[in-house]
């Protein structure tokens, strides 16, 4: 009894004599692909993440010298643990946008593209049932993302307030 891949491809595939030839040829083309992918994913998970502390560094930067040229009014009014939050939490966030936001938003772009046109190319039917969902998740992602808005501006209200108690006890010792 063939095998599945011997029943759709040339029989001088899998021949002794095969050699260089055939089924070989695409198997060294497919180790290849994926080793440039790999490659590749490694130079952006080590340029990506120098590029977003560059970013970090330069948007703390920016913010230092915006806060040294408030009035003095403002700093009578604003707490320490905000400033130290909007300084840490705030711009660390902004960081992780720039840096993974950016590559995985590029990376599902790729991959909505690319995906559904080699699932075409093997059957379009199965193609089709598994796109019926997809008008569905948009607003699950909404859902979800709302809690986890909800949540992290808890946290980033939390850390003001232990900043802000951090201050006052080291302030008065």
């Amino acid at each position: 009894t063939p095998t599945l891949l011997e029943r759709y491809l040339p029989e001088t595939w899998f021949d002794s004599a095969a050699g260089w030839h055939g089924m070989w040829v695409y198997g060294l083309a497919y180790v290849s692909v994926v080793a440039l992918t790999g490659f590749f994913r490694y130079w952006m998970a080590i340029s990506f993440p120098r590029a977003t502390i560059t970013i970090s560094n330069d948007l703390r930067n920016r913010f230092y010298a915006h806060v040294q040229r408030l009035p003095a009014a403002w700093h009578d009014h604003a707490t320490t643990g905000k400033i130290m939050s909007l300084a840490s939490n705030d711009l660390d966030a902004c960081r992780f946008f720039w840096g993974y936001g950016v590559l995985m938003s590029v990376d599902c772009v790729l991959y909505l593209i690319i995906t559904p046109l080699y699932m075409f190319s093997i059957s379009w039917e199965l193609t089709l049932m598994c796109m019926i969902p997809l008008p569905i998740l948009p607003f699950a992602i909404r859902a979800i993302a709302r809690r986890f808005e909800k949540r992290f501006e808890y946290v980033q209200e939390q850390f003001s307030v232990l900043s802000d108690q951090a201050h006052e006890s080291f302030a008065g010792a």
